[in-house]
């Protein structure tokens, strides 16, 4: 009687799931993102680290591997190049998040038992990407983008994480400040998926145009998906202009600033902005006759002498240098029109002014004739 032939069963696990491309880098796997085949996936037994078996992912980033005994197990997945893994365990579902390490593309160990079947264990991948842009020196001040404006070299500019999504960077963290180069360009390389603002700091001297995120528009919110790519995020700056000179007696009337001739204190000098109406700002000669006018926005203005009672305005635009004769119609008082640009210093805009002389006496019969 032989009573030792004997057959041991069981009934086998299979560990599985999938591995996906996470383009927003989150590592929680939302709609529309795809899964990612070829990625080849090891199942490893935890008490000894022998392999237990091997697989890539198919067309749709599925796998499975089958035919296992009870036991303690855990997966491997092989990062493909280019790739980087996706945070591990975020959200509150273990179907849709992402077990690989981010660093070794393992997961913690599992315990399989008879005939189990985990279809749970994922890894999430993505690309970097990057983010790059121009500071430029608005010189009209309109904000358009359009316009073939010039780069401002080392200003500063930041990245920050946008966890809301809502363009602020005080709910985010900051991942990286670059100088612009010479030509005004900035690059933010190898930056995971997700949502980002980026801040930049005006330099010295410059005032923000365009309208990013009003009322603040020194920064851009900026979606950057899976090995995407977000160009052209400039800004747009400039540099206040300044106006101004004098107002002087032309003594000769000839409307030329001659040599000896002194300025006129106390006259009033209104500022216009072409299509603005109302008077933008005044200013009163003193000092010599001289009046200025800063901090202006790049545009188009005029301005307009008020003439103090017994004067008159010289004759206007005399001469060939512009600096020396006088803007002012004598009719009117006003300036022509002209246009400022970023950082330009203005001083040409004068008003000669002079009181007529009156000239006269008497004929008389001279009876005696001495």
């Amino acid at each position: 009687s032989n009573q030792t032939i004997d057959a041991g069963l069981y009934q086998p696990a299979s560990l599985g799931d999938k591995v996906w491309v996470d383009a927003n880098g989150n590592g929680i796997q939302d709609g529309g993102e795809l899964g990612l085949g070829g990625v080849t996936v090891n199942v490893y037994r935890a008490s000894d680290n022998s392999l237990a078996g091997s697989t890539a992912t198919d067309g749709s980033g599925n796998w499975s591997v089958g035919g296992l005994p009870a036991g303690d197990y855990y997966v491997e997945f092989v990062r493909p190049t280019g790739y980087t893994f996706s945070p591990a365990n975020e959200g509150g579902d273990d179907t849709k998040d992402s077990d690989a390490d981010p660093i070794t593309g393992k997961t913690a160990t599992t315990t399989l038992s008879a005939g189990e079947t985990d279809g749970t264990w994922d890894a999430g991948l993505y690309q970097q990407a990057g983010i790059s842009g121009q500071v430029r020196e608005d010189m009209d001040a309109d904000g358009n983008l359009a316009d073939p404006d010039s780069g401002i070299p080392g200003v500063t500019v930041q990245l920050y994480t946008d966890p809301n999504g809502d363009g602020d960077p005080s709910d985010g963290v900051l991942v990286d400040t670059k100088q612009t180069d010479p030509s005004g360009f900035y690059a933010f390389t190898n930056v995971s998926p997700g949502n980002y603002v980026v801040v930049e700091t005006d330099p010295s001297g410059y005032l923000s145009s365009g309208d990013k995120i009003p009322p603040n528009d020194n920064r851009i919110p900026v979606t950057l998906p899976s090995g995407g790519s977000s160009t052209g995020n400039d800004f747009l700056d400039f540099r206040p202009a300044i106006l101004g000179d004098k107002v002087w007696i032309d003594a000769n009337a000839n409307g030329i600033q001659d040599a000896g001739e002194a300025g006129l204190d106390g006259v009033t000098v209104e500022l216009h902005k072409v299509g603005v109406s109302g008077v933008l700002a005044t200013a009163v000669t003193s000092g010599g006759g001289m009046y200025s006018f800063v901090n202006l926005v790049p545009g188009d203005y005029y301005v307009d002498f008020a003439l103090p009672s017994g004067y008159q305005f010289s004759p206007l635009d005399q001469g060939a240098d512009n600096a020396v004769d006088s803007d002012a119609a004598p009719a009117t008082g006003e300036t022509a029109q002209f246009t400022l640009v970023s950082g330009q210093i203005d001083n040409t805009w004068d008003a000669g002014m002079y009181q007529p002389a009156t000239l006269g006496d008497k004929a008389w019969i001279d009876a005696n004739g001495n």
